[in-house]
């Protein structure tokens, strides 16, 4: 792993590495315009509910959806 720059294009990839009942494994890395990989990360998110999603104030609702519509654009 290297330094990140800065003022550099980079690019950002993620995917889904395992699906579980409630539970949702990524991992996602981040590289230079070379493709060298600069960092990694990983990891699990809870899946919500439409119940449980009722409780999430409806601003962060809608900044979920954008990125999750990304996401699936990505695939």
């Amino acid at each position: 792993l290297k330094p990140v720059p800065l003022c550099t294009p980079l690019t950002a990839k993620g995917r889904i590495e395992a699906e579980q009942r409630r539970l949702c494994r990524a991992k996602g890395f981040i590289q230079d315009g070379d493709q060298k990989i600069l960092t990694r990360a990983e990891a699990t998110f809870a899946v919500l509910s439409d119940e449980d999603l009722i409780m999430v104030p409806e601003g962060l609702k809608a900044e979920m959806s954008d990125l999750f519509a990304l996401f699936k654009a990505m695939d």
